[in-house]
């Protein structure tokens, strides 16, 4: 040993000062000592000059790994050169592992369509829990979920329908979990579609077109869908815009039509019958008479087809 001189005491410093873990974690105290000289650091636990089983000292730290409750107590660190030596004495605290309760504010919440949501969640328990949050549509949470606050503060800005579902604040520590469920509503802003045809009743002989225009009203604005009682729309026709336009129709095209305005808040059907009639009137016929005649310039020709006469000058 080198001789220390009296204006050159060693100091000790320890960190932690206090260590309030559960068991089955790790405790660990780093202590360190400031000598010009040579010295030695020594852990003990209490009044005993021994640690308890379990307890490693090397280099200045003391370890005790998967700690009990029998670790609970003071240690302290001595050290010490050929001339004076210092102590510092911790505490250690060694508790049962606490299962996480969970409580989520508000409980349940029920919005507006664009309103912002706003969930808090609060957990207690040995250790400390972290937390997270689980559950959303299908059991996924969305994309535009904001957490903050280590994850106990959930927010949703602009909320839509698509956000309705289940969520779970769950807390975990060491070996125990804990979870809340809460239940967010939406209200979808809008209306069902209001819809008519017309018209409502068309007779079209064979051959003809026919038209029938479907209009709605509802937000959002429904989309249109044709369909046929008795089957398919025939392939002659177009959908525009509502519009149902059939080309050359055949008497097998005679049915019912039923235009559907459908949104996010319903379907809506309305029919219209279509009434193709066969043409069974007899084309007209006519007859001339005379049917041939010949006459010179100034003369008079009288020629009378059916029920008409026709009388030419020349």
């Amino acid at each position: 040993f080198v001789s220390a001189r009296p204006e050159d005491p060693i100091t000790v410093s320890v960190s932690p000062k206090n260590l309030h873990i559960s068991s089955g974690q790790t405790a660990r105290f780093i202590c360190k000592a400031n000598s010009q000289t040579y010295y030695t650091l020594k852990w003990t636990k209490g009044e005993s000059d021994k640690l308890p089983d379990g307890a490693v000292d090397k280099d200045g730290i003391l370890t005790i790994e998967s700690v009990k409750r029998m670790h609970t107590g003071t240690y302290t660190c001595t050290g010490s050169n050929q001339n004076s030596f210092d102590q510092v004495t911790v505490q250690l605290k060694v508790a049962a592992i606490i299962t996480p309760q969970v409580s989520i504010l508000p409980r349940f919440l029920t919005v507006n369509e664009g309103d912002n949501v706003f969930f808090r969640c609060r957990a207690t328990g040995l250790p400390p829990p972290d937390l997270i949050w689980i559950g959303g549509p299908e059991g996924k949470l969305p994309d535009d979920v904001r957490l903050s606050k280590g994850n106990s503060v959930f927010e949703i800005f602009r909320v839509k329908k698509k956000h309705e579902g289940e969520y779970y604040c769950v807390a975990r520590n060491d070996g125990a979990v804990g979870r809340m469920r809460t239940v967010l509503n939406v209200r979808a802003v809008g209306s069902a579609p209001i819809v008519q045809v017309s018209p409502k009743s068309l007779d079209v002989m064979e051959g003809e077109a026919a038209e029938l225009q479907c209009t709605a009203s509802g937000d959002p604005p429904p989309t249109f869908t044709w369909s046929r009682v008795e089957g398919d729309i025939p392939e002659s026709s177009t959908k525009i815009d509502g519009v149902l336009r059939i080309d050359s129709l055949s008497i097998n095209d005679s049915g019912t039509y039923v235009c559907t305005a459908a949104n996010r808040f319903g379907a809506v059907a309305e029919n219209a019958v279509v009434t193709v009639e066969k043409d069974s009137s007899t084309p007209p016929s006519a007859s001339v008479n005379p049917d041939e005649i010949t006459l010179k310039e100034g003369q008079t020709a009288t020629i009378t087809c059916e029920k008409l006469t026709i009388i030419l000058q020349f």
